[in-house]
């Protein structure tokens, strides 16, 4: 829905370098949620790498993007969505997340469309 629709139509790297600008050193003290991304993707499945597990998705001009969970607590349902999302490869939603620069950048995943229906799971506190 206008207007927030538009935070979906900037080119996945434009927002990357909006990201890495936000979370700079010499970065302004309130980014106000210049670190979020906001990209449709397609999902590919789990990968396991040397930082942990991850899902691999492909978003705009086929850059893959590894999503992972922004918070560790068992009490929170970060993990158990993720696991759930990395089982429906194939599955396109917009999400929203925060970037992890690193020499393997990752995306927090926060938010995303409801793969089954309307709405948006949050997925710190909604269970798919």
């Amino acid at each position: 829905e206008p207007p927030l629709a538009a935070l979906w139509e900037a080119p996945p790297a434009e927002q990357a370098a909006r990201a890495l600008r936000a979370v700079s050193r010499y970065a302004e003290p309130d980014g106000g949620g210049s670190d979020l991304l906001f990209l449709d993707v397609e999902l590919l499945g789990a990968v396991r790498e040397p930082g942990g597990a991850c899902l691999l998705a492909r978003c705009a001009g086929g850059v893959p993007v590894r999503l992972t969970v922004a918070d560790d607590d068992p009490a929170l349902p970060h993990r158990d969505n993720l696991a759930l999302l990395a089982a429906a490869p194939g599955a396109r939603l917009r999400i929203i997340g925060r970037l992890v620069p690193a020499p393997h950048p990752r995306l927090t995943l926060l938010a995303c469309s409801h793969p089954t229906g309307e709405g948006t799971v949050d997925l710190g506190l909604d269970r798919l």
